[in-house]
């Protein structure tokens, strides 16, 4: 289960308190922004105003967050021009949430989310930015199973045989024979494992 910052815990029973986002783009240049009406200096990090909402939140068993969208304004034009002008897809990205007192004094910050841009979409005033974590990865399949035979077209750029020879039945006698075993592709030994059950545990044991 997740656990939160004592001091956050607290801070949030206050009436005093003051929460907020913080937002951490890391594209080519690293950006700092937050959705409290003031500049903040955190972490020697200085967190730009920037009006941004946290939506579509889908949590997982464990309570972690597994994907999440920041609505953003793009009425400035800034976060456009970085969004257009580069290849933002796949970049790392951290949303924190902090509590200030009534000085706006940093009381504590949680790690709410990390992770990395699935996706965006943009218009005159607006950015909705997609956001997901490693896990998303699990759903994905392989493109290529795993096969005995090697799966390189013969002398494609995989294979990358140049001789003199002008066939190949795929199979590691014949990749041998042609001297380019080491550009081999198949899985050798995968037919000898097959149906077997693998036993894991500690080393030593």
């Amino acid at each position: 289960m997740r656990s939160f910052d004592a001091g956050l815990v607290t801070a949030l029973a206050a009436e005093t308190a003051h929460a907020f986002w913080l937002l951490e783009l890391d594209l080519t240049g690293t950006y700092y922004y937050t959705n409290a009406d003031i500049t903040l200096v955190i972490s020697a990090n200085t967190y730009i105003p920037l009006a941004f909402e946290i939506s579509d939140i889908v949590h997982s068993s464990d309570f972690s967050v597994d994907r999440l969208t920041i609505d953003i304004s793009a009425v400035d034009l800034t976060l456009s021009a970085i969004l257009l002008g580069e290849d933002v897809a796949n970049k790392n990205m951290i949303i924190s949430y902090i509590m200030l007192d009534s000085d706006y004094q940093e009381i504590a910050t949680e790690t709410f989310f990390r992770g990395f841009i699935t996706g965006w979409t943009l218009d005159e005033n607006h950015a909705r930015i997609d956001c997901g974590t490693e896990f998303m990865l699990w759903n994905k399949k392989t493109l290529r199973l795993p096969n005995e035979s090697c799966p390189w077209v013969f002398k494609g750029t995989e294979c990358t045989y140049a001789g003199a020879e002008g066939w190949c039945d795929q199979s590691v006698e014949r990749c041998k024979a042609l001297s380019n075993y080491d550009n081999y592709g198949g899985r050798r030994y995968i037919l000898a494992i097959e149906d077997k059950q693998v036993y894991w545990s500690y080393k030593g044991q």
